[in-house]
């Protein structure tokens, strides 16, 4: 009589840890809300392989590029051209690239299609990491929704939306130097205005920076240096956005 007993306790004891542990991640799970299917859902409720990086983490990491963003995402390459600038590489997703024709992977900013042809001398379009809600990586032929040029898959630029409710603002500055190149600098600031609480607010975000080059032109002859840094890039940025509730289920969102 005694040995069901002892089976029943030794199973219970075995449970708690078990239990606790299920309890200790249910409470540091969060909800990651997508848009992988052109509506938002939850990320375990879509039938897609979808890698999601925050806004926060791309400032955290300082990825504000292409290239730094393939060491977060898998399955991402981003293959350089020669003598590369924005706009002059391609995207590839799970192996599958294109360096002529259509592009492999498609690029959309707020479902806004920024695909392009790849040409011997252009590439993806690279918008820049400014103001971003977050981005969605979905993996796979995304053709259904996302039409042509989506083989490999979807890259999706989830800007940050106008708040009706908060005033606010954020300004960011960076400085920094290339050894054998010059200075670099980045400056941004965002700004949020409620016109209408819980009805109308306007958002405002602008941006410039510069990277220095390191490759110089020299006289095929002499060797003598004609002109420095010929690679550096510059860039500016603005963003407007404002955002009109209409009613409880509809919004208007007109955005440049």
């Amino acid at each position: 009589s005694m040995k069901p007993t002892a089976v029943a306790v030794a199973a219970a004891l075995c449970c708690v840890p078990v239990a606790q542990a299920q309890t200790a991640a249910d409470a540091g799970l969060q909800t990651v809300t997508v848009t992988a299917q052109k509506r938002k859902e939850d990320i375990r409720q879509v039938p897609l392989s979808v890698s999601v990086v925050s806004g926060e983490n791309l400032q955290d990491n300082h990825i504000s590029n292409f290239a730094e963003l393939v060491g977060s995402v898998p399955n991402l390459s981003f293959s350089a051209a020669s003598g590369a600038g924005a706009g002059l590489s391609t995207l590839q997703l799970r192996g599958v690239s294109s360096q002529a024709g259509s592009a492999t992977v498609s690029v959309y900013l707020d479902d806004v299609s920024l695909t392009t042809r790849n040409l011997y001398s252009q590439g993806t379009a690279e918008p820049r990491f400014f103001d971003v809600d977050r981005l969605e990586v979905l993996r796979g032929p995304q053709g259904t929704l996302y039409g042509a040029s989506s083989l490999g898959g979807t890259l999706k630029f989830i800007s940050k939306q106008p708040d009706l409710k908060s005033f606010g603002g954020t300004a960011k500055a960076e400085v920094s130097s290339t050894s054998a190149g010059g200075m670099n600098y980045s400056l941004q600031g965002v700004l949020n205005v409620p016109l209408a609480r819980d009805a109308l607010a306007l958002r405002i975000g602008v941006e410039t920076g510069r990277e220095s080059g390191t490759i110089d032109r020299v006289d095929v002859n002499t060797l003598k240096v004609i002109e420095k840094d010929i690679n550096d890039a510059r860039w500016s940025v603005l963003k407007l956005a404002l955002k009109a509730q209409l009613d409880k289920n509809w919004t208007l969102t007109p955005a440049l």
